[in-house]
């Protein structure tokens, strides 16, 4: 009888979270969008890589925007300058802020998107990509998504230690993007895009799960998956 219970409550347990919140379906949806390239719009493997990184690209600088300005809102003038600098205005602060980390924190995707410019963009790809509206679409698509999943995520919500541990596993997570991303330009045929969508997309909704599998358990802390806050 008590394995009867618990056969019955799983299937509520794991579609709990698409019930309860429409992000968990833009979470699926934006991280299926390369296999429909790959299977539905002939997307070459240039193309394909291109879509990936920069859906990844758009959600680590999302993360840092909203992570700055919630930091911002609890500390307007976080920034005292040193005796005889001029203060820098409070509105400025932002974008100084958030650039910077991601221009470091970004170093892993600058560097993959120099392996992908020379082992799979061709001559021409650029100008291929920038022409062709179909393809523009799909990443605007992509960073909309982001867009509206990290609004709804709640940062300014959490506290300084969940906003340091959502940011820590949002990062990691980021980083298995690129290590995804690695694995098709060099070792994976481009069919398997599929099997690694699924594995980008399980790693958003369940972090916990994720990351204690991968040692990395203290990682999910700040809450659950794509639904939290």
């Amino acid at each position: 009888m008590r394995e009867l219970s618990m056969s019955k409550k799983s299937p509520k347990r794991y579609d709990a979270e698409f019930r309860e919140s429409p992000l968990p379906w833009l979470v699926v949806g934006r991280n299926a969008i390369p296999v429909l390239g790959v299977y539905g719009l002939g997307w070459s493997t240039g193309v394909t890589l291109l879509e990936v990184w920069f859906d990844g690209i758009s959600s680590l600088g999302l993360m840092i925007a909203f992570s700055t300005w919630t930091v911002l809102r609890r500390d307007p003038d976080p920034w005292t300058p040193p005796a005889g600098l001029p203060r820098v205005p409070p509105i400025l602060l932002g974008p100084l802020f958030a650039s910077m980390p991601l221009l470091i924190l970004g170093i892993p995707s600058w560097f993959a998107l120099g392996a992908f410019h020379a082992e799979a963009f061709g001559e021409g790809f650029w100008r291929s990509v920038l022409g062709d509206r179909e393809v523009l679409l799909w990443l605007a698509v992509a960073f909309g998504s982001n867009l509206i999943e990290h609004a709804r995520r709640g940062w300014h919500r959490m506290s300084d230690s969940e906003l340091r541990a959502r940011f820590r596993w949002e990062y990691q997570a980021h980083l298995a993007r690129i290590v995804a991303l690695l694995l098709v330009l060099f070792v994976l045929p481009l069919g398997g895009i599929a099997l690694l969508a699924c594995a980008l997309a399980s790693i958003e909704l369940h972090p916990r799960q994720a990351f204690r599998f991968l040692g990395l358990e203290d990682g999910g802390r700040a809450g659950g998956g794509a639904d939290s806050g």
